[in-house]
């Protein structure tokens, strides 16, 4: 069980449960919370209105759709709009249920989120996963929803629909592939539209079952279009390693600047690989978009560590300019490492290593858990620190920071979870400059302390974005299996504000104390 002296930690990092928000997942209309919706399992921020502030796109993948004629694990969205001072707007958030085929058993509709301006506009599209879509008889084949930007939101009736029956994406939908299953956006070819980067980590390659497989969209003035796409494997041009069964690349994607030549590159996760290992591949943006050629591979023993069977290195990833430097540093998690000791291994404590972006990268390799960024001993088994990334500046001194979701933590019972913020430096992230765990219950972060709701997971999912407008990343802080009005498993999120002065010491008006919204 953890027991840190929060007295004695650094309040700098930007975040304060001061005016935070605790969403809750509520009933609207013939919707609402039921038991294991897992609201909350997926998070995405950007600015689908484009009124200047971001807004918060909440995956229920579990969710069973209509509460007079449920639909098991059919999955929804639930949209939050940014607004002004107080980061989240006051009326009910938008739903969004499958498009299209409609409400249909373990399709998992917001299993994966991703929110980028795909046609220019100047408002950001929502794109939605759906590993669990079936295609005809192909069960499980999975699909991606991409609904528009526009002044009102996401326009729900003007969605497009990819799959890999798609025109364009050269490869064919079988059981189980779940395209869909993790999805990442960026301009890997600069021409001013974000291209869509999708996960299908069971795609079976040749003889290699669950082998994986990803594509890539290019975004265009009239939108993502199949027309071009790009696909990748092990083994593929360019790509190293070969595909094996049960890698599952693709499992996890990222999208970031790692060489600082303005195309945004992408981050593969290979948590499958060699017996659970794992891997990470980037491949480099260029004018044809990205490509293989002069792509990266590594695994934990590459950069330093030690591989394990069973480790999942790159089960996470997240990028972000952590030193300042001008090029994107790449954030591994590696979740369920297990540390050895004098009374035995720490089974699944997890670690995260922080890769360092440069012109030829990758650069200097540090490695972070709880046992060097808290105290000695912190690391504990099952925490799983890492599950859940996000990096952006939080306190506005110019340098990204970081956040990683430990939702296995045991505060009062197993898997309450945690997060950890650590800030970065000129060198990187580093504890002595600035560092903070938030626990329900605990330093005033909303919530039941334990034992209220036992297992609620927190920090199983993140996103950073800037929700008031104020110039600091806010943290959203999901929680899926929180239990709501007695429902096992309905999920919360909780939105800290970021500040340059963490407690709002900088307002100068009374601050209101959290309340869960709906």
């Amino acid at each position: 069980m953890l027991a840190v002296e929060l007295s004695g930690q650094d309040l700098n990092v930007g975040l304060s449960p001061v005016r935070s928000h605790r969403l809750a997942n509520v009933t609207i209309g013939d919707l609402g919370p039921q038991t294991n919706d897992r609201f909350a399992q997926a998070l995405a921020a950007g600015d689908l209105d484009g009124d200047g502030f971001d807004d918060l796109a909440v995956g229920i993948p579990q969710d069973d759709g209509p509460l007079a004629a449920p639909v098991a694990n059919s999955g929804g969205v639930s949209v939050y709009f940014g607004a002004g001072d107080t980061g989240i707007a006051g009326a009910p958030p938008r739903r969004i249920a499958q498009s299209g085929s409609g409400y249909e058993v373990n399709d998992r509709h917001g299993h994966a989120l991703a929110i980028c301006d795909f046609d220019g506009d100047g408002f950001a599209d929502l794109a939605v996963g759906a590993p669990g879509e079936g295609l005809g008889a192909i069960d499980a084949a999975g699909a991606v929803f991409v609904y528009p930007g526009d002044a009102g939101g996401p326009v729900v009736g003007a969605f497009a629909l990819f799959t890999q029956a798609t025109v364009g994406i050269a490869d064919t939908a079988e059981a189980g592939d779940a395209f869909g299953a993790a999805l990442a956006c960026g301009d890997f070819d600069n021409d001013g539209f974000a291209d869509l980067a999708i996960g299908a980590p069971s795609e079976d390659v040749g003889a290699a079952v669950n082998a994986g497989w990803v594509a890539v969209l290019r975004g265009s003035a009239a939108g993502l279009s199949a027309t071009g796409t790009h696909t990748f494997t092990q083994g593929g041009p360019d790509v190293a390693d070969d595909p094996e069964p049960n890698d599952q690349f693709g499992a996890s994607l990222a999208a970031g600047d790692f060489d600082g030549d303005g195309f945004a590159d992408l981050a593969i996760g290979v948590p499958g690989e060699e017996l659970s290992a794992g891997a990470v591949h980037v491949l480099f943006g260029a004018l044809a978009g990205l490509t293989g050629f002069e792509s990266l591979d590594f695994t934990d023993a590459t950069l330093g560590g030690l591989t394990e069977a069973g480790d999942n290195f790159g089960l996470t990833l997240a990028f972000g300019d952590l030193d300042g430097d001008g090029f994107h540093d790449l954030v591994v998690g590696i979740p369920l490492e297990t540390f050895a000791s004098s009374g035995g291994p720490i089974v699944e404590t997890g670690q995260v290593a922080v890769v360092r972006g440069s012109v030829t990268p990758p650069g200097p390799v540090s490695y972070w858990a709880e046992n060097n960024i808290h105290f000695p001993g912190a690391s504990e088994g099952n925490d799983r620190f890492g599950l859940a990334l996000a990096v952006a500046d939080f306190n506005g001194d110019g340098r990204a920071d970081f956040a990683a979701g430990h939702s296995g933590e045991a505060i009062g019972f197993a898997q309450d979870g945690a997060v950890t913020v650590m800030v970065g430096t000129a060198d990187g992230p580093a504890p002595t400059a600035g560092r903070r765990l938030f626990a329900a219950g605990a330093d005033g972060f909303p919530g039941p302390p334990p034992p209220g709701s036992p297992g609620r997971e927190l920090g199983r999912a993140l996103a950073a974005g800037d929700f008031d407008g104020d110039g600091y990343a806010d943290l959203a802080i999901g929680a899926p299996h929180e239990t709501i009005e007695g429902v096992t498993g309905a999920g919360t999120v909780t939105v800290l504000p970021g500040a340059q002065f963490a407690d709002g010491f900088e307002h100068e008006v009374p601050l209101a104390p959290w309340a869960i919204d709906p």
